[in-house]
């Protein structure tokens, strides 16, 4: 490597030129004695400065960027000096040939150094928020709480919202209460929503990462400004005091029970009994629809200390918000809804209301939590709905899906969601005095101390009987709300019950032959009684001996939705 130490001028870069133009197997370089360390470099058929510092190279660009040597020995003095401050030169380069002026291509150079070194961008704060805190087990008031999925994917949905693209790549160190307003009101012209969720997930997310991450993050003595952006008042959501009556509940679980097949719609298949179970077991129990749905049937477990035919419904700690184990006391009619649903089970699976269709080698899942909903949707006559990110193929689908005029059984029950279930099930419960300890048992509320902890590999059986479930106190909220709940749909039933014959005091006989043909579905609607009284009545016929023939009068065949008499006195 031939080189040449003199002081750079016109005719040593003319002569580089000259060099490159014939092309150099080996690289020939030119030693400035006036700037330690810079050189010119002739290899192949290119030229280019160089600074040496060091055990460091850096290039400092070509002959058609800095044209002379004087420019050339500027750049190396700003160059050495990025380097003596350990800042990477590489971004002050490039910004000087992209046209930048001084301060902001080394301005541009220090922040990826930063970067470089580990300091946190917004990108790397979203992924340490919900990959590395929201997607692990973390503490919480001093207890293990398991990750949660679905936290994880809303704070990562409210963090990368596309009107937060603006921040991609700047330094937590730089952000400031602008720039997280800038993006909370472009996210208000889309919606609610998403203004407010990113407004509390990015304040959730910069007090992480200066709690735990202060250092790392550069947000060392840094004020916690960002406490003080707030939520537009406009995408502020009132409090919901929707909830459905009793005889709103009671009406829902008859049309469920009577119009298994929905008019109006081509699809003539009728809704099946275990998601009829499921609406039934949602509403009784109060529970959230996640947890409600994924009910195992390992986890119907027996109450030996409790009142006689009551079971304990379990949930591992996954399967609840609030990342507890939970237990709930069930009354003998709850026990004989969930030997419904797992009889009319259309296969085997761990489930008590496992989804209908499972394809060969799928996981074994239960149905979806938006089941009951759909069905109480299609009891609306609500056309049907394109499942969220899936596009129709036929533009027409929707309306070929529609074969009449949807009919609305629902029309004088205002609208509800499961959750105003909940809301149903406190203000009855304390209506009729139960303890709020008991209400916010059964519910399962966050805030709720029972002085559990979370163990996570604990037998499931153990837990259920431990004593801060207070089964007890649960039971007395449970039998308030099973009570109302049951004593307002037998007045409905009884609002839709046909007149008894004049002559006999019973209704026709069920032909033998559609008895056979109701099998497969469960218990079938009967106009007379809800179906639990009828599966009392058998349960109770089961236990006792045949009676003689002498005994059975008239010629009805089956006795099991005859009403009694006492009925209609």
């Amino acid at each position: 490597m031939p080189t040449i130490r003199k002081e750079i001028g016109p005719s040593e870069i003319a002569e580089a030129k000259r060099l490159a133009a014939q092309g150099q197997a080996k690289s020939f370089i030119f030693s400035d004695v006036v700037e330690k360390g810079l050189r010119l470099v002739v290899e192949g058929h290119s030229v280019r400065w160089q600074l040496n510092w060091g055990s460091k190279t850096k290039r400092l660009g070509g002959l058609d960027k800095i044209k002379n040597a004087k420019a050339a020995r500027e750049t190396a003095r700003k160059v050495r000096d990025l380097l003596r401050d350990g800042v990477d030169p590489e971004r002050y380069l490039t910004g000087l040939a992209a046209g930048k002026d001084e301060g902001e291509a080394k301005a541009a150079a220090e922040k990826a150094t930063k970067i470089a070194a580990g300091t946190w961008t917004w990108e790397k704060l979203v992924e340490e928020y919900t990959e590395s805190y929201l997607g692990k087990p973390r503490v919480v008031r001093g207890t293990l709480r398991p990750p949660s999925e679905r936290s994880v994917k809303i704070a990562r949905y409210a963090l990368t919202i596309p009107e937060a693209d603006g921040l991609r790549g700047k330094m937590l160190a730089e952000l400031d209460i602008p720039d997280l307003e800038a993006v909370r009101d472009a996210a208000a012209m889309r919606g609610k929503t998403p203004s407010r969720s990113f407004v509390a997930n990015a304040k959730a997310a910069l007090s992480f990462a200066k709690r735990k991450h202060a250092g790392k993050s550069g947000l060392h003595g840094i004020p916690r400004w960002w406490l003080e952006v707030q939520p537009l008042d406009e995408t502020a959501v009132q409090p919901r005091t929707r909830m459905p009556s009793l005889s709103d509940i009671a009406k829902v679980l008859y049309v469920a029970e009577k119009h298994r097949k929905v008019e109006g719609r081509k699809a003539a298949r009728e809704t099946s009994e275990v998601v009829v179970c499921a609406l039934w077991w949602l509403f009784l129990t109060a529970q959230r629809s996640s947890a409600a749905m994924a009910v195992e049937r390992a986890c119907i477990l027996p109450w030996p200390e409790g009142p006689k035919g009551w079971k304990v419904a379990a949930w591992q700690e996954s399967q609840m918000k609030s990342k507890r184990f939970h237990a709930l006391p069930i009354p003998p009619r709850l026990v004989l809804l969930v030997d419904r649903a797992i009889s009319a089970s259309p296969r085997e699976s761990r489930f008590v209301f496992p989804r209908l269709t499972q394809k060969e080698g799928e996981a074994d899942k239960p149905i979806s939590t938006t089941a009951t909903r759909d069905y109480i949707a299609r009891l609306r006559g609500m056309p049907p709905k394109t499942p969220k990110g899936r596009q129709r193929k036929d533009p027409k689908r929707k309306a070929q899906e529609i074969k009449g005029r949807l009919s609305n059984h629902l029309e004088d029950v205002p609208h509800f969601s499961a959750h105003d279930l909940r809301r149903t099930f406190a203000t009855i419960c304390s209506d009729r005095k139960v303890r709020p300890d008991a209400i916010s048992a059964v519910l399962d509320h966050a805030g709720l101390e029972t002085g559990q902890k979370t163990l996570r590999s604990a037998d499931v059986t153990r837990l259920a009987y431990d004593y801060s479930q207070r089964l007890a106190v649960k039971a007395e909220a449970m039998k308030t709300w099973c009570d109302a709940v049951f004593e307002a749909v037998e007045k409905e039933w009884a609002k839709h019950r046909p007149m008894p014959p004049l002559l006999a005091r019973v209704p026709p006989p069920v032909r033998r032959e559609a008895q056979e043909t109701a099998k497969p579905r469960g218990i079938p609607f009967s106009a007379w009684y809800p179906w639990y009284v009828i599966a009392e009545r058998e349960q109770a016929a089961a236990r006792k001996p045949l009676p003689p023939l002498s005994a059975l009068k008239d010629n009805f065949e089956d006795f099991s939705q005859a009403p009694d008499p006492e009925a209609f006195r």
